[in-house]
């Protein structure tokens, strides 16, 4: 599994650079759209008074690794055997667009084993013969 504090140590250096990289971009294009409206090619929109000097805030959304549908369940099956949490809360993380109820009945239904009832008396007289 990928460990995450490596990722979000990968994730801040990653956005050190684009930030720079970002506000660089943010500044060229400030730049081309005041040449566009300076030339007319766009109407309506006043210019930025210094494209050098724009400020922009730009942040990034922590990223969370991406488990494999089989890591998903192995992590779930250690917390619902550990009873951290229930098998119904674990149906539902990995169904989420699904009624976890009927899932839960359907499962259910596929675990009982139906046993045929057995005629012991007819079962016997075969044997004698």
């Amino acid at each position: 599994m990928v460990d995450e504090a490596e990722t979000k140590r990968e994730g801040k250096a990653q956005a050190k650079f684009f930030k720079k990289v970002e506000l660089e971009f943010w500044r060229v294009l400030a730049t081309i759209h005041n040449l566009k409206v300076q030339s007319r090619e766009i109407t309506g929109l006043g210019v930025f008074s210094d494209p050098a000097k724009l400020r922009v805030n730009i942040s990034y959304t922590d990223q969370k690794p991406v488990m494999s549908r089989k890591e998903k369940i192995e992590e779930l099956k250690m917390e619902v055997d550990a009873g951290f949490k229930s098998k119904k809360r674990a149906i539902r993380e990995l169904n989420p667009h699904e009624d976890e109820e009927l899932l839960l009945e359907e499962i259910m239904e596929e675990r009982t084993v139906f046993v045929e009832e057995l005629d012991v008396e007819n079962d016997q007289d075969q044997q004698e013969v």
